[in-house]
C-alpha cells in the first residue's frame, strides 16, 4: 500500500511580511517526525511514514512493511512516527517524535539481523518554532539556549558491516531581515548592529569515525559543549549540551529555533539506538525588561515556565529489545 500527500507548506504560517519594517513576523512552526524500517536485500520490505503536524505527508508499505502515526489531527503540535520491517525472525523497528510543548525531539530504532547485513532503520524528530522578543530595556540583554543529547547505542560492529550514525543539530536563524529593529540590530551571538546571525552548530557521530562537533556557518566559537558525567562516547553512552547565549537588542525581534535529531543509518548488524530521552530544546530564564511568546503559542507550555528539567523517562515506542538478547542465544542454521 502507498500513500503520497503534497506537503504544503513545512511551517504553519509561514507567509512572509507585508513590505516594511516588522519586528515580529513569521518564521514559521512545525512538529515533525519520520521512520523507516527497511529489508533492504530482495524481498525488500519497507515500512515508511512521514507526519508533520499532524498530517502525513508520505507513507509506504511493503511485503509486511507496518507504519504507525499520529495524532491525525491537522494543525497538532506534537507527532510520532514509527516504521517497522519485519522479515522472518529479523526486524528493523524505528520510531520519531516531536513535541513543541516540552521541546522534545526524539529518536529509537531496534534492529535484530541475522548476520548477513540485510536490516536498516532510519528516522528523525524535528522542530521549528519562532519566538517573537520584546526587549523594554535601553541595553541588549542575554538568553541562553541549548540542546540537551541523552541516548544510547549498543550493536552494530562496524567491522562487520553495521552502521550506527546520529546527527543532532541545534540550528537557529533570524527569520529574513525584518526580524530585527529598525535599526537594523539583530538577535545574534554578541551586541551588534548588522546582518541576521544563524548557526546550524551540529553533533555528528559514526561508529566508524566517533563524535565531532561542525558548524558550517562559521559560529562556532559562540557555542560550548558540556559533557555530562554518563558520557563516554567508547561505551556508546552520550550525554552531552550543546549550550549558546543569545543577545537580544531593545524593541522587538524574531529569531527562529530549527533543532533536530536525524538517524541516517542504524543496522547492518544487530542494535539498538535508544535515543528516547533526548534532544531536549531549552531557553533559561529572561532577565527582567525581556520577554518572549512563541508563533505556535505552546513552545516550553507543557513544562512550567520554560526551563523545568525534564523528567529522565519516556516510554519508548519500540517494542522488541529483549528480542535481540533471545536471539544471541537460540542457535541458527549457517546462512549462505
Amino acid at each position: 500500500m502507498t500513500t503520497t500527500l503534497r506537503l504544503a507548506a513545512l511551517a504553519a504560517g509561514a507567509a512572509l511580511a507585508a513590505p516594511g519594517h516588522a519586528a515580529h513576523v513569521s518564521g514559521g512552526w512545525y512538529a515533525w517526525a519520520d521512520a523507516y524500517g527497511q529489508h533492504f536485500q530482495a524481498p525488500s520490505v519497507e515500512g515508511y511514514v512521514w507526519i508533520v503536524n499532524g498530517v502525513v505527508q508520505r507513507s509506504f508499505t511493503s511485503n509486511g512493511g507496518t507504519v504507525e502515526a499520529g495524532p491525525l489531527v491537522p494543525g497538532a503540535t506534537s507527532v510520532h512516527a514509527r516504521g517497522t520491517a519485519p522479515y522472518g525472525s529479523e526486524i528493523a523497528d524505528m520510531t520519531a517524535s516531536a513535541d513543541l510543548a516540552t521541546g522534545t525531539i526524539r529518536a529509537a530504532a531496534t534492529v535484530i539481523d541475522g548476520g548477513f547485513p540485510s536490516m536498516m532503520a532510519s528516522g528523525s524528530g524535528r522542530l521549528r518554532e519562532t519566538l517573537w522578543f520584546t526587549n523594554t530595556t535601553e541595553d541588549w540583554l542575554p538568553i541562553a539556549y541549548r540542546v540537551e543529547v541523552d541516548g544510547a547505542i549498543s550493536g552494530f560492529p562496524a567491522g562487520a558491516g553495521g552502521q550506527a550514525f546520529f546527527d543532532a543539530s541545534a540550528r537557529l536563524f533570524v527569520p529574513e531581515s525584518q526580524g530585527c529593529t529598525a535599526l537594523a540590530q539583530c538577535i545574534g551571538f554578541e551586541p551588534f548592529a548588522g546582518g541576521a546571525s544563524g548557526s546550524a552548530f551540529r553533533a555528528e557521530y559514526r561508529n566508524t569515525a566517533g563524535l565531532a562537533f561542525v558548524d558550517p556557518l562559521g559560529n562556532a566559537r559562540f557555542w560550548t559543549v558540556t559533557f555530562n558525567p554518563g558520557h563516554d562516547v567508547s561505551a556508546g553512552l552520550f550525554d552531552f549540551t550543546m549550550a549558546a547565549t543569545l543577545w537580544v537588542p531593545p524593541g522587538e525581534t524574531t529569531l527562529t529555533l530549527e533543532p533536530f535529531l536525524y538517524f541516517p543509518a542504524c543496522g547492518g548488524q544487530s542494535g539498538t539506538c535508544g535515543f528516547g530521552n533526548s534532544g531536549r530544546v531549552r531557553l533559561g530564564d529572561a532577565p527582567a525588561g525581556l520577554s518572549w511568546t512563541s508563533e505556535s503559542g505552546v513552545f516550553l507550555s507543557g513544562l512550567g515556565g520554560g526551563v523545568v528539567p525534564e523528567p529522565a523517562s519516556w516510554a519508548l515506542l519500540v517494542a522488541g529489545f529483549g528480542l535481540i538478547g533471545a536471539m544471541a542465544r537460540r542457535d541458527r542454521p549457517a546462512m549462505a
